[in-house]
């Protein structure tokens, strides 16, 4: 399926309804986790604790579940080694209600670093995708852990006077 856009032309790698997605799993050069789908909410891997986005997870869902690239390179078995489909690659697997799952793997970088190389781990052709858009298909786990401790209206600080942070004691 190729959508005719203003400038990019896109081709579907992989397209499921995002409602039947169960469950993600990611996996990149340093850690794995795994998002899993619990009733209507979503679970990240050991997250005990942790304050989740779930904004973010959904995000993950949405793009994980409809993947794009920009041009076919290869539909060659043979050319998988030269793109960088020889190693320990990243990727990232979509697991459907009907017990289907497809991986989606990563492979090298172009010379200018704004393009990547991705295929499906069971099918020969090979795609190119932007960097930006791998990097949201397989974000870093700390990503999801939503890091603000406090909300402060930045339209008006004249009225915050002083801020206090202590930490077992520790002022």
């Amino acid at each position: 399926q190729v959508v005719e856009n203003s400038e990019i032309e896109t081709i579907s790698v992989f397209n499921v309804d995002s409602d039947t997605v169960t469950k993600i799993s990611v996996k990149s050069q340093e850690e794995e986790y795994n998002i899993t789908k619990n009733g209507n909410e979503w679970i990240l891997s050991n997250e005990s604790g942790l304050n989740v986005s779930k904004t973010k997870i959904q995000s993950l869902v949405y793009v994980a579940s409809s993947v794009s690239a920009t041009k076919i390179i290869s539909e060659n078995p043979n050319d998988a080694e030269k793109f960088g489909f020889n190693k320990n690659n990243s990727s990232v697997t979509i697991h459907t209600k009907d017990g289907i799952s497809k991986t989606v793997v990563i492979g090298d970088e172009t010379l200018d670093k704004q393009n990547v190389y991705i295929k499906l781990s069971d099918e020969d052709t090979i795609y190119l995708k932007s960097a930006s858009g791998v990097k949201s298909l397989i974000p870093d786990y700390k990503s999801f852990i939503n890091m603000e401790l406090v909300s402060v209206d930045l339209s008006n600080l004249s009225l915050l006077t002083h801020i206090h942070i202590e930490k077992d004691g520790n002022t």
